[in-house]
Formats: structure tokens, sequence, C-alpha cells
């Protein structure tokens, strides 16, 4: 009789512990947590755009100050064009090249009469872009006479041109400075060094620049031509390109 009690007793007991423990886990303070991970990349595009039509020019104040030539002086005038194409050859671009060859052409060019041009590099991709100068290439079959100290007729060797490029950005333009390092560069030919142009480009932002390709009072540059190009990478701005 007290042996059947005693096993009632110890199955109660362990019934009454095993119910607790189930109890517990039923009252268990707990919230689920998830993460999720996305990622995505931006993108880079930077392009030339021609800002306004070229402008024929003209200094009767032996360069003093330039001006538009007036209908009347329409056959007087200088022939001036831009003009841009894509070259999407291989190593243009690390994705798609487009928009990335801007051309300036400034015919029938004699002293004091040039042409003005406004230019703009912009960013349509979402990585903010700086914009350096890594080159510069004659082409033409006079280029080798454009900047050589005491060529015949040519000024001194601190300004050997046969012609200037004028910046037409004003005093108090933020982009001033580095247009004044691209027509800075794009006169230097020999002494040319690869610079960054010292702009940070964000999306739907412009460099803009006002040049002015005129002819100094020089002789003997009469029927020539004189071609080169400048190369230029647009880059993401927390790298650099140069050495």
């Amino acid at each position: 009789m007290h042996k059947a009690f005693r096993h009632t007793v110890v199955l109660m007991t362990v019934a009454v512990i095993a119910v607790g423990l189930l109890g517990a886990a039923y009252t268990l303070w707990y919230e689920n947590l998830t993460l999720n991970a996305n990622v995505s990349t931006g993108t880079f595009d930077v392009d030339w755009s021609i800002e306004a039509p070229p402008v024929p020019v003209v200094s009767t104040n032996l360069g003093v100050d330039y001006r538009p030539f007036t209908a009347a002086e329409a056959l007087k005038a200088t022939q001036c064009t831009a003009s841009i194409t894509t070259n999407d050859a291989p190593g243009q671009a690390n994705d798609v090249a487009d928009d990335n060859v801007l051309t300036l052409t400034a015919a029938n060019l004699y002293p004091y009469a040039g042409c003005d041009f406004l230019i703009d590099i912009h960013s349509q991709g979402t990585v903010p872009a700086h914009v350096a100068m890594t080159a510069l290439t004659g082409l033409g079959p006079n280029y080798e006479l454009y900047p050589t100290c005491g060529y015949p007729g040519f000024p001194a060797c601190d300004d050997a041109r046969a012609f200037t490029i004028t910046v037409l950005n004003a005093e108090t333009d933020p982009n001033r400075a580095s247009c004044e390092r691209l027509a800075t560069g794009l006169g230097l030919n020999g002494s040319f060094a690869p610079a960054e142009l010292g702009t940070q480009l964000h999306t739907g932002e412009e460099l803009v620049c006002g040049l002015r390709f005129a002819l100094k009072q020089v002789s003997n540059v009469e029927g020539m031509s004189f071609s080169w190009r400048m190369d230029l990478k647009a880059h993401q701005w927390n790298e650099t390109v140069l050495p």
C-alpha cells in the first residue's frame, strides 16, 4: 500500500516538473531578426557639349580688343566650326564611350582675326568626376613650327606661339581657373606636363569654358595648317590617373 502511494507521488512530481518546463518554453520573450543586404553601383558618364555656335571675331586695334564681325564684314570673316563625335574604340571607357571627341576648327585666320568657342565638360553619371589632361600631340604638317623658339618671325621663346588661346570666362567665374589650365595646356606643346583641371563634377554639373583662338601679327605662317590633339581622362574623384 505504501509502495503504491510512493510510486504515485513520484509520478505526480515528475508530471508537475514537466508541465512547469513546458510552461517556461511557452512564456519565452523573443523577437526574430532579419538582415537583408542590397548592393548597387553608380554610373560614370562625362561628355563634351557645345554651349553655343562658335563666333568669328576680329580686332581692329592690334589685338587690344575683339568683336564679332558685322554683317557688312561677312566676307572678311574667319570660318569657325565646332563638332562632337564618338570614339567608342576599345579602351576609350570602362563602360560605354559617347560624345567624347570635340573638334574645334578656326579657318582662314589672319593677324588679329579668330574664333570664340563656348564649350563644356559635363557629368551625367552619379559618381563625382575629376578631369585630367594627359597628353598633347602634334598632328598637322606645320605643327612643329608652331612653338619653336627662334624660328624666323616668331616672338621670343617665352611667347613663341603664332596664335593665342585666351580664356573668355569672367574673372569672378568659379570655372575660370580650370579653363585657364585647359587653355595653357593646349598651348604648351613640348613643355606640356600632365595635370588635373582642378574641378569636380557632380551629377548635372558642368565646366563651361569660353576659348578664343586668334592669330598674332606673324608674317611667315601664311597658308599653313596647325593641328594637334589633347587627350583628357575623366575619372572617379577618389583616384588619380597621373604619375
